[in-house]
């Protein structure tokens, strides 16, 4: 969830822009899970990660979700 702090914590000190430059992620879990429950599942580490949930927990379900 570090990215998710990080992107929280630039916005607080303004605006942030859009960079027209080519990112390259691997799509291995949403080929796995298919899009609905990759979706859900991110949404939900991202909620339980603003209601404060600790990292370590949510890294054990991050985890979990590699062995399906």
């Amino acid at each position: 969830m570090e990215d998710v702090d990080f992107i929280r914590r630039l916005r607080r000190r303004g605006h942030l822009e859009h960079a027209d430059v080519p990112v390259l992620t691997s799509a291995r879990r949403w080929e796995r899970d298919g899009w609905f429950r990759r979706t859900v599942d991110n949404a939900l580490l991202v909620a339980l990660f603003l209601a404060g949930y600790p990292p370590e927990r949510l890294a054990r379900h991050y985890r979990r979700g590699s062995a399906r």
